[in-house]
């Protein structure tokens, strides 16, 4: 099958803009229109359209988006069966992640992974738990990291119960507390982690009645971390992130523990490719070692 034709429809697709879609592709600009074109005339009907804001589906693009991305994604996961039959381990991954495991899970696991599949490669793609689901839905990801309840419409993996801690800066009145209460968070300049708030956190912080002195809210948890350091204010982070950090911040848990029901995701185990699933199943194998008695990982699909 060839799915050439395709994949540059994809590309131009999601970029917007014929010329970037042909430098990405290593194509020329006329290569990739007269590919569109040709696309075009076999379907019957204009895929795309250009205007001054860039190029953009029509209706009819639209309609047909979603049955050429599952094509394409067959086309990967037919080759990859075909070369496991053969006895050869190959293809790519395309892997959901975010800060923490970033930083804390994703290069020891890889490395070790790696050294077991040396044939299969990785795409690591960054973002939030709304993009990250997003892109498993749209099948624009093989599988990746979330919390349970960001989850909602995939096939969700439990690795690990992470809990929830609060951050001082050195000098503050709590900073020698052995637990932290919730009302404990009354009054004080509170730095919200947005990303968090949108999903996990929220419920710690809205069903305990507390009064917060909200002064700032922050996208970026390394700079919740810096400017906690700095003085300005205090928060609450989840205990992942926090490990072998190396600012000056006094973390403290909390009495009545709260924790994210962190796991892998999937669209589906009915889609998932033979390199996938070894790599979602060597994850949970790793944390499960890796944090024995803590929380035990689901393993199978």
């Amino acid at each position: 099958m060839n799915t050439s034709k395709y994949k540059v429809f994809l590309k131009v697709a999601e970029l917007g803009n014929i010329t970037r879609a042909a430098q990405e592709l290593n194509y020329t600009q006329s290569g990739v229109s007269q590919i569109i074109s040709s696309l075009e005339r076999e379907l019957g009907f204009p895929l795309l359209v250009r205007t001054k804001a860039g190029t953009v589906l029509t209706s009819s693009g639209e309609r047909v988006l979603e049955s050429i991305r599952q094509i394409v994604k067959w086309e990967g996961s037919l080759q990859q069966i075909a070369t496991s039959i053969l006895g050869l381990e190959t293809g790519m991954i395309r892997v959901g992640t975010f800060v923490s495991v970033s930083t804390q899970w994703l290069p020891p696991i890889m490395r070790e992974f790696s050294a077991l599949h040396p044939n299969i490669q990785f795409e690591l793609v960054s973002g939030d738990y709304d993009v990250i689901s997003q892109m498993l839905l749209e099948n624009r990801l093989d599988c990746g990291f979330l919390s349970r309840l960001s989850s909602e419409g995939l096939e969700f993996h439990h690795l690990l119960h992470d809990d929830y801690v609060v951050l001082l800066p050195k000098d503050h009145p709590y900073a020698h507390v052995e637990y932290f209460t919730y009302d404990m968070l009354n009054g004080q300049p509170f730095i919200v982690p947005t990303d968090e708030l949108d999903f996990d956190l929220a419920p710690l912080l809205k069903n305990r009645d507390l009064d917060l002195n909200i002064t700032y809210r922050i996208k970026e948890d390394y700079t919740v971390i810096s400017m906690v350091e700095h003085g300005l204010g205090i928060s609450v982070l989840p205990k992942l992130l926090l490990e072998d950090i190396k600012s000056e911040v006094v973390v403290k848990p909390f009495s009545d523990s709260y924790s994210r029901d962190l796991g892998i995701a999937v669209r589906s185990s009915d889609y998932v490719t033979p390199p996938t699933r070894a790599f979602v199943e060597f994850v949970s194998d790793w944390v499960q070692d890796h944090y024995a008695g803590r929380s035990p990982a689901q393993k199978g699909f």
